[in-house]
């Protein structure tokens, strides 16, 4: 791995020849604060115009201008999308991998802390991206980025492969629990897994994980920077960090390749690969970093963003206000920058005064209508629109306050309807909820709430429970009105904090639909104070994976005896 200035590349991608490849660090941007500076992540919170021109800054150092470069949605997932053609912000599927066969386009990841990784077939003249935390490796975001570089063209013994700073392992302490899903998919796993210096807790290596992924499935070579992105501060924006500071933000680290437009072959250098007898070597440098320090973590793992839902905003999310329409002129006149801020809050990024192509936009129009005492109701009618300009659909809040406060514009007033307003725009900018499992003559089980949860935890809970059971051979029940023969729920008992530390308790309860209960599943773990208090994030999926084998003891013991009916 060869390091210029502020961008790292690999030699292992360069020899290959035909395409123009680089992993960013943080330096060389325009951004500010905690987004310092090269922050390539529209969904940061960070202002999108200075985004783009980060974006724009990046693709230059490759050749481009900005609109070659695609990024999909990241959703720590195994999806994988053949790109023919760049696409808008607004365009971009929800996806991790990304694959082309198209000189001219830049496929592009995003990371802080997770591994990002470069794909390059010479011959076939293919590329490809992946972002991969835990959960995508495990997964197996890099077999099906494989499978659809092959489907273009490639041999998976002439595929090279880097991957870029990550988490190193010092740094990746993980729970007790955490090991559990990987030593269940192999059991050689557990070399990836080290004692912490906190009784019964590991250090996870997530660059080795994946680096041996990568060989088991065939590539030819794969090679591996040793950069810790939690311990070089400087250098690299890191979601763990921002958790340990208590920081609500943080930057994207961009890494991408293109393949040069020109008629050449590989060149010679690649015939040692290209015989009968593929070479398949893993050149994973093991340099240690500088000031490395495990970092305690709740149940594990690496979620989007602090602050991020469990099922997270769709990642186009930076919103521009149009000016309000409507009377009273003062209360308009206030309305949008309120509406920006309310956004910003609910982990929205949103400008009333910048905008970009593929920004959505949010246009509101404001009547007064009168109301009792003395007051006067103002209602609001906001209309979402996509980057295409799109309508997404309309929503309407109705506030009530002293006519004075309307015509004056009082910011008390202001922030109440943009805050109301708020939580009815965020759910228009939020992912779908679950789709129920189809029965197929299964067990019917109703997830019906979690109590005591702080933060976000009373929705990302369920939603992270429904996520791992519907993999399992069991129906899931959304609507409470509907027929279940179970029904599942959670509380949660938070600590008062102590040492800087909160103790966390769940403990998940089965019943029968009639109210009888079949048993409990206890966890437990002691977190980081306060910082269960926002969003959860990937901590609930996390919860559910670790709930999940008790869970299914309890339904197995449970269900009803079938009927024969199908």
């Amino acid at each position: 791995m060869k390091e210029t200035g502020s961008v790292f590349s690999s030699g292992v991608l360069d020899a290959g020849g035909g395409v123009r490849h680089a992993f960013f660090s943080r330096q060389g941007g325009v951004s500010e604060g905690l987004f310092g500076s090269l922050n390539c992540g529209f969904s940061s919170g960070d202002s999108p115009h200075r985004v783009a021109r980060n974006r724009a800054i990046a693709t230059d150092r490759l050749g481009l201008p900005a609109d070659r470069l695609v990024t999909a949605r990241q959703i720590h997932s195994t999806t994988v999308a053949t790109v023919e053609r760049p696409w808008r912000r607004g365009e971009a599927p929800r996806a991790d991998g990304l694959v082309t066969a198209v000189p001219g386009i830049a496929l592009g990841v995003l990371a802080a802390d997770c591994a990002p990784i470069l794909f390059h077939e010479p011959v076939a003249k293919v590329i490809g991206a992946a972002h991969s935390g835990w959960r995508g490796a495990l997964g197996g975001i890099v077999e099906a980025t494989l499978v659809r570089m092959a489907a273009l063209g490639a041999e998976r013994s002439r595929i090279l492969a880097a991957i870029g700073p990550c988490i190193a392992q010092c740094s990746y302490e993980v729970g007790p629990e955490f090991p559990q899903p990987f030593l269940a998919d192999y059991s050689e796993n557990t070399r990836y897994f080290v004692p912490a210096a906190r009784e019964g807790h590991f250090l996870f290596d997530l660059r080795g994980y994946i680096a041996d992924r990568l060989a088991r499935a065939g590539v030819a070579t794969v090679e591996a920077v040793a950069h810790d992105t939690v311990a070089e501060d400087e250098q690299f924006f890191s979601y763990r960090r921002a958790c340990l500071r208590g920081e609500r933000v943080y930057g994207r680290g961009l890494s991408a390749a293109v393949l040069e437009d020109s008629g050449e072959r590989a060149p010679l250098l690649m015939t040692g690969i290209l015989g009968t007898h593929c070479q398949r070597a893993v050149m994973a440098a093991v340099l240690a970093a500088a000031a490395c320090q495990p970092l305690p973590h709740p149940f594990a793992d690496d979620a989007p963003r602090p602050g991020s839902p469990m099922l997270t905003l769709r990642d186009s999310a930076s919103v521009t206000i149009a000016p309000i329409e409507g009377t009273p002129r003062a209360t308009a006149e206030k309305l949008g920058a309120a509406m920006a801020s309310a956004l910003q809050q609910r982990e929205i990024p949103a400008s009333d005064k910048t905008a970009s192509i593929a920004s959505y936009e949010l246009v509101g129009r404001i009547a007064g209508m009168p109301a009792s005492g003395g007051k006067t109701a103002l209602v609001a009618i906001w209309e979402l629109r996509d980057p295409s300009g799109k309508s997404l659909g309309e929503r309407t809040e109705r506030i009530e306050a002293p006519v004075g406060d309307w015509e004056e514009g009082k910011q008390d007033a202001v922030a109440r309807m943009a805050a109301a307003s708020a939580v009815r725009l965020a759910a228009m900018l939020q992912d779908e909820p679950p789709a129920e499992t189809e029965t197929g003559g299964q067990t019917r089980l109703l997830i019906s709430g979690v109590e005591g949860a702080p933060g976000d935890g009373t929705q990302s809970l369920p939603r992270a429970i429904t996520e791992v059971l519907k993999r399992r051979d069991i129906a899931i029940v959304i609507d409470p009105e509907a027929k279940a023969d179970l029904v599942l729920n959670a509380a949660v008992v938070v600590a008062k904090p102590k040492a800087g530390k909160q103790n966390v308790k769940i403990v998940w309860h089965l019943r029968r639909k009639d109210g009888g209960e079949i048993g409990t599943v206890g966890q437990e773990n002691d977190v980081p104070a306060g910082l269960l208090d926002g969003a959860w994030g990937d901590v609930a999926y996390m919860v559910a994976v670790s709930a999940q084998d008790g869970i299914m003891q309890l339904v197995a013991r449970g269900a009803p005896p079938p009927t024969g009916k199908s």
